[in-house]
């Protein structure tokens, strides 16, 4: 990795820093739960996972995909921790997966381009 691309890779990181920040702290930041339904039902996912409600609650009744993505993060959340909390850890985990996939789109990007530029 030469100077230029670890430069680029921490613009990536900081400027997903300051997109997280501006996301979880401005007042013009995004409804937090959305219909709220995704966020109950990761929620519960979560708590029965960790023990703590019965196999009975845990219901899917929209598409599975985000609530299979909000799950680990509200995992890693206490069990006792309140809706703006639960918030903060989406916030987080969602920042940190875009942060990633920024990461692996330019190192594949420069792989693919520099594989084609050698002659």
């Amino acid at each position: 990795m030469d100077f230029s691309t670890k430069r680029i890779t921490t613009a990536i990181v900081l400027i997903s820093f300051l997109m997280m920040l501006i996301v979880s702290n401005l007042p013009f930041k995004a409804k937090p739960f959305g219909d709220i339904t995704f966020h109950e039902e990761s929620k519960n996912m979560a708590l029965f996972i960790k023990g703590k409600i019965p196999f009975e609650k845990v219901v899917i009744t929209k598409a599975p995909g985000p609530i299979l993505f909000y799950t680990p993060a509200y995992l890693l959340a206490p069990s006792d921790a309140t809706d703006d909390e639960l918030w903060v850890y989406g916030v987080v985990f969602t920042s940190i997966i875009i942060t990633i996939s920024l990461l692996l789109i330019f190192r594949i990007a420069t792989s693919f381009f520099l594989k084609r530029l050698d002659f």
